[in-house]
């Protein structure tokens, strides 16, 4: 099943030096056009909230006839994000809320922000038998994300999802690495971006992310710039980056053995001095994140596959090998294009979108008021929660299904719930309907979701509510924003329904943010409810009917 961002027309490349706008149908890109980009004027660009950026964006969209309103997805790279792989001594909600809590620190966010992004990979057991989540966590600090936002707004696209590339480019790594989980291999994998080179080893069923450091397609392309303006060229205007990397790619790599050949208006003795600390870079990262160096080690037929846009380089592959006495293989489809879309279309990519507080409360805004009837405004935030637990219960029953522990009534449930979740969308019978089927010994999560959501009515925007099974115990996770006027009475005052309810053991405030959009404050909420085990029969006469 293709990924949300399927529906993307667009995709906006912003990295240091360059900025991409690429055309995606079908899956695949089929029209770029590229706007070279100062990398002294970086930090500037960021500083002037990207406006300065403005036109070679216009330029770039008119070179592929982009339109108003075609959906957009953003991948970029800033040194206020980061990405990185995580193993957290914790599983499910527990591991994600706690990756959360640990980039947090570091970007400068809540941990509940949208401006961080999870995605699980999957569980691994360390030497000592215990079990580790292994997550991929992307963030980025808020103001970054809103100026993304407003810059591609300002030319009427409309943004659908923004990720850092170096979180993309990991995740299409994990990706690879988990085809060769499902086999039972070992693999070296490392993959040459635009700026950064990741390295991840597959080995004794388990993925690691080993290194990842700072050289790229980019810094080649800026040795050759730099050689082209040296004084033993002779020339000090030079070349441009985009004459440097056409040259790249249509001659190849630049080494020792070809020093006098032809390399279009490049002389090779002033272009070999300053790249040669690049490549070392890289043979040196390589051959101590694959441990490929030492007296005693071996390194014959030891293969490294190599992905990313260093593979369009011709005779870098080549090069990596006789430098490490190793065998290279390029990863098929392993372009800058082709690892772009094939991002795009997969499920997991949704699951790193970046959005700004700022867009996350005028989606909520936008959506409390056109909920101006009681029903409408329960509808909406009582469909997402039951549509999320039966996702949840689904699961489970799978998992026994699996392991071959499931009877017959369990059977029948799964696809009767497969059945209805595929072709529920905004209709709340059949949202109930779901929950319906499955109750077991748990709570009424109908009447308890209908009690949160009638409780917030007409005094918060709820954005989540979700229902969830944490050491047996039910708990029903919320969170939305509030007016934060009058001492924030209207958040105090639903905090006071909810610990009132009969249904409700405990509420517990995870965090509440001030926030200020347009001169008008809220408060950005979290709370987690415990819920009281209570005889549904009961409740469905008196809360339901």
């Amino acid at each position: 099943m293709p990924g949300a961002f399927a529906k993307a027309k667009i995709l906006i490349s912003l990295e240091p030096g360059r900025l991409t706008v690429s055309v995606v149908r079908g899956g695949a890109i089929v029209r770029t056009s590229s706007e070279h980009l100062s990398p002294v004027d970086w930090a500037g660009h960021w500083e002037q909230g990207l406006r300065t950026l403005h036109e070679p964006l216009e330029r770039a969209m008119a070179r592929v006839r982009a339109e108003p309103g075609d959906r957009a997805v953003i991948l970029f790279e800033s040194p206020q994000s980061t990405a990185e792989m995580m193993e957290v001594p914790a599983r499910g909600s527990e591991a994600v809320h706690a990756a959360r809590l640990a980039i947090s620190d570091r970007v400068q966010v809540a941990a509940d922000s949208p401006c961080i992004a999870v995605r699980a990979l999957g569980e691994v057991s360390d030497s000592a038998g215990v079990r580790r989540s292994q997550l991929i966590v992307v963030a980025s600090e808020e103001s970054v994300v809103q100026r993304l936002t407003e810059w591609a707004e300002r030319v009427s696209l409309r943004v659908i999802g923004i990720v850092p590339a170096s979180g993309a480019l990991l995740s299409k790594l994990a990706d690879d690495a988990a085809r060769h989980l499902s086999r039972g291999e070992d693999a070296r994998l490392f993959a040459i971006d635009r700026h950064r080179t990741v390295v991840v080893s597959v080995r004794e069923g388990r993925m690691q992310v080993l290194r990842t450091f700072e050289v790229g397609v980019q810094h080649i392309v800026e040795s050759l710039v730099k050689g082209s303006q040296s004084s033993e060229a002779g020339r000090a205007a030079g070349i441009t980056p985009d004459r440097a990397y056409e040259l790249l790619m249509q001659h190849g790599l630049p080494h020792s053995a070809n020093e006098s050949a032809n390399y279009g208006e490049l002389d090779m003795r002033s272009v070999l001095p300053l790249l040669q600390p690049v490549l070392q870079r890289l043979y040196v990262e390589l051959r101590q994140s694959f441990r490929l160096s030492g007296r005693h080690v071996s390194t014959s037929g030891v293969v490294l596959k190599m992905a990313g846009a260093g593979c369009e380089i011709p005779g870098l592959s080549a090069i990596i090998a006789d430098a490490l006495n190793v065998e290279v293989e390029t990863i098929e489809g392993s372009s800058a294009d082709a690892l772009a879309s094939a991002w795009l279309s997969s499920k997991a990519a949704t699951s790193l979108r970046l959005t700004s507080l700022m867009t996350l409360h005028e989606q909520t805004v936008t959506r409390v008021r056109k909920c101006s009837l009681i029903g409408a405004g329960l509808g909406v935030a009582l469909l997402g929660g039951q549509i999320a637990w039966t996702g949840m219960q689904m699961s489970a029953i799978d998992t026994a299904l699996v392991a071959g522990e499931a009877d017959l009534d369990r059977c029948e449930l799964f696809a009767v719930m497969s059945s209805e979740a595929a072709t529920t969308k905004l209709d709340i019978v059949k949202a109930r309907g779901i929950i319906d089927q499955y109750r077991g010994n748990q709570p009424d999560w109908q009447a308890c979701l209908t009690e949160v959501a009638l409780a917030g009515e007409a005094r918060v925007g709820l954005i989540e509510l979700r229902g969830m099974i944490e050491d047996r115990t039910p708990v029903i996770v919320v969170s939305g924003v509030a007016d934060a006027g009058n001492e924030g009475a209207d958040l105090n005052e639903f905090i006071r329904v909810l610990t009132a309810s009969a249904l409700v053991r405990n509420v517990e405030v995870v965090s509440r943010r001030l926030m200020e959009v347009d001169g008008h404050e809220s408060h950005q909420f979290r709370l987690r409810i415990v819920l009281e085990s209570v005889d549904f029969t009961r409740l469905h006469a008196e809360v339901l009917q």
